[in-house]
């Protein structure tokens, strides 16, 4: 999008704005000038900005022998450039708490303090510019977010809920919706705000892939790579793109990723963060989105030739995933096991809670459906994921399912009359495959010349 466009959609009245401590410290930023004093007196006609600088100075985390009282001592004890930081850090916060209330607050964080983090280590490993610029390019990755709901309100609000908490998604997402990207937005907002080029730029192209970023330093480099970390992507396209941008081995890379999570570990008590305690829309319905799907598809067959496939399969191990790797893991790894099902059934699955999920197959009989879960089962175990832990921890891990399933038949059809007997006999299946020891698959098998009515799973 042209700048005129940007500046329609954006407009500045629109913009949030920066105390005036904030704008001094991000204009000195990569610069070996600067007045202290002049920072300081910034500082101290913000009260507090003020109080919440000298509170964080003297924290147990700078080891001072004795108490810091004034603006003048903090910068003499902790240097120019860490006060600056905290200038920046502290002035981010406030603009997300006064207009980001439709963010997930300790996910935005989690991912601006590890861009920050890693753009500064790739930074100094790789000899690609400033580490201190490249850590605030980090560290400001995203700024175009909050001028997107700045400005635009409930139209970005209807992207944010569209992207469903994907990162990577948002991007393609914001193209289609408003015409630009939060990138750019972000591009736009620092140039209002008057940052150098030398951060507007990395804002700009943090999203690009390699092909985009070919032609640019390596100043650019550093941050794109390091947004791609932060955003929790596919652990392979994270050391593909290390490769080849500044040829890492997969082993550098790994451990560059585990010890930049050591380094966010005390940014956000430094800069004072909580997890956001305000309510959050209640979150879908699962089971009954599952239950409206299957009830008209049941509808349709006893109105049709009367076949309906049922497999209901549930991830194992999936408490002590949770317990190992932490929740924002487990759920990609639980992603990415229905992404593995999707392309073995050609169908989105539908996500049920507790890791479980159910494809329900029109015209399935019990073989075709009871092959085809048995083929998801060796799809899911054939190849194991990459799991990146929320501290860091990266490992490849082999996970499996256990399935059960079940088909409505004409034989049977007054005995499943109901769609909620279906279930029933594919979740007697499924708690027959977990019996048997997990990893497994059981079918629902109708015992027509029973004398107790009863059937069972084989």
């Amino acid at each position: 999008m042209t700048s005129k466009h940007l500046d329609d959609a954006l407009p500045d009245d629109l913009l949030p704005s920066l105390p005036a401590a904030a704008r001094k410290a991000l204009e000195l930023v990569g610069t070996t000038r600067g007045d202290p004093g002049e920072l300081s007196a910034l500082v101290g006609r913000d009260e507090l900005m003020a109080a919440r600088l000298l509170r964080a100075v003297n924290t147990g985390r700078f080891n001072l022998t004795s108490p810091c009282t004034s603006l003048e001592a903090a910068v003499e004890h902790l240097g120019f450039g860490t006060v600056r930081l905290l200038v920046i850090g502290f002035s981010l916060v406030n603009l997300t708490s006064e207009i980001g209330d439709d963010l997930d607050l300790t996910e935005f964080w989690r991912r601006c303090f590890y861009a920050a983090a890693a753009a500064r280590r790739l930074a100094a490993i790789t000899g690609s510019g400033d580490p201190e610029v490249a850590f605030i390019a980090g560290l400001l990755q995203d700024i175009g977010m909050l001028a997107m709901l700045s400005a635009l309100g409930d139209q970005y609000r209807k992207v944010l809920i569209e992207a469903d908490g994907s990162h990577t998604d948002l991007p393609r997402i914001e193209q289609a919706a408003v015409g630009f990207t939060h990138a750019e937005a972000g591009a736009h907002l620092g140039a209002h705000w008057g940052l150098n080029a030398n951060l507007v730029a990395p804002i700009r192209l943090h999203h690009q892939s390699v092909t985009g970023l070919r032609g640019h330093g390596p100043e650019i480099n550093v941050v794109a790579l390091a947004s791609r970390m932060s955003a929790n992507e596919d652990i392979k396209s994270v050391l593909s793109m290390s490769r080849t941008l500044f040829n890492l081995t997969a082993e550098q890379t790994r451990t560059l990723m585990q010890q930049t999570a050591r380094d966010t570990t005390g940014l956000s008590g430094m800069l004072e963060l909580k997890e956001t305690t305000e309510p959050k829309p209640a979150p879908v319905d699962l089971r009954q989105q599952f239950e409206l799907a299957l009830s008209q598809q049941f509808n349709l067959a006893t109105n049709g030739d009367g076949v309906l496939g049922l497999i209901i399969g549930e991830t194992d191990a999936k408490d002590a995933l949770l317990k190992r790797f932490g929740a924002n893991a487990t759920r990609k790894t639980l992603d990415a096991v229905y992404e593995r099902v999707r392309r073995r059934c050609g169908i989105d699955p539908l996500r049920l809670p507790d890791g479980q999920f159910a494809v329900i197959l029109p015209g399935s009989m019990r073989t075709e459906t009871a092959m085809l879960a048995e083929r998801i089962r060796l799809d899911i175990a054939g190849a194991p994921f990459d799991v990146c832990s929320d501290d860091g921890t990266l490992e490849s891990l082999l996970v499996s399912i256990s399935a059960g399933a079940a088909t409505l038949e004409p034989a049977v059809a007054q005995r499943l009359d109901h769609p909620e007997k279906l279930v029933t006999v594919a979740e007697n299946a499924l708690r027959a495959a977990i019996g048997a020891g997990r990893d497994c698959v059981r079918v629902f098998i109708p015992r027509m010349q029973a004398s107790d009515g009863r059937s069972h799973a084989a």
